[in-house]
């Protein structure tokens, strides 16, 4: 097992990436994100909202976004994650509610449409419009020299397959498996993932004063990021009993669809065209676990 790094050297590891390399590592998503207008125009946010606009590379480096989607709301508990996020030293600094629509939810899997079945399409985008989710940024306090923030998320929230989660990913803090589409969480790959994500759920306006916020001197001081998750566990239970109110009266939010009969469907769900999962090289913008960075060894321990 490797040992923890230091901060100073965290910081020589990154100030020896280019930024391109910080934002992905992936060369098949370079070559797309080069033309996605979402991506180009959420790096031009990020720029503006930095305080050295010229080097974002720590910014991106320490910091993720984790979407918690309504079907956490509606069968689970996820204001739990908040003390798994403490646990783990990350801090929560920004937190946004959010209604995505049906073109929203089409393009936030955009990439990976190809390998999806229309009924798990279908699925996603009736979910994900059916009730508000939140958007959180977090900053991970955890020194890392071998991979970004979003790693550590991705290691901690859990594979999307039910029957791999293990009890302590956070998928399983927040409810116990039911289907595979009913995930509860959306974390991003990649740095690069992140920036586009966030301009595609929020928008010019909400991601600059979200990023502007993350930077407040205020989060060095642990009362205020103590106070701050606070406020985030007591939103995060409020839309939960609204859901859960909704789902014993049958109500699955806004959607004319009733809540166990989306339930149903999404338990019979084949979820891709190749079955329960799909080869990570047959997506538009392949993903394997190659073409991501590595967490550091000392924190792949769940």
């Amino acid at each position: 097992m490797d040992c923890q790094s230091t901060k100073e050297q965290c910081d020589q590891k990154i100030n020896s990436l280019s930024l391109d390399d910080v934002l992905t590592i992936n060369p098949f998503k370079k070559t797309a994100y080069s033309q996605d207008e979402h991506y180009i125009a959420g790096m031009g946010v990020l720029r503006e909202s930095m305080e050295d606009r010229k080097c974002p590379k720590h910014f991106l480096w320490n910091h993720c976004m984790l979407l918690v989607r309504p079907d956490a709301f509606f069968l689970g508990h996820p204001h739990n994650i908040v003390d798994a996020f403490h646990a783990r030293n990350l801090n929560i600094v920004g937190c946004k509610i959010i209604h995505i629509n049906h073109a929203q939810a089409d393009s936030l899997w955009w990439y990976q449409r190809n390998v999806m079945t229309s009924e798990r399409r279908e699925l996603l985008r009736e979910l994900l419009a059916s009730a508000p989710s939140v958007l959180l940024l977090i900053r991970d306090e955890n020194p890392r020299n071998s991979g970004p923030a979003t790693a550590h998320l991705t290691h901690l929230k859990g594979p999307s397959i039910a029957r791999k989660r293990k009890p302590r990913h956070l998928r399983s803090i927040v409810a116990p498996a039911t289907a595979n589409v009913l995930s509860y969480l959306h974390a991003s790959d990649d740095p690069a993932d992140a920036v586009r994500e966030m301009y595609l759920l929020l928008g010019a306006d909400r991601m600059s004063d979200m990023l502007k916020h993350a930077q407040s001197k205020v989060f060095l001081n642990r009362f205020v990021v103590s106070y701050a998750h606070m406020q985030v566990k007591a939103l995060l239970s409020r839309q939960e009993e609204i859901c859960r109110s909704d789902a014993t009266n049958g109500k699955f939010g806004v959607s004319t669809m009733g809540w166990e009969t989306f339930l149903e469907r999404a338990k019979c769900c084949i979820d891709y065209v190749s079955g329960e999962s799909y080869d990570p090289y047959e997506a538009t913008i392949p993903d394997g676990k190659d073409l991501v960075m590595a967490l550091d060894e000392y924190l792949r321990i769940l």
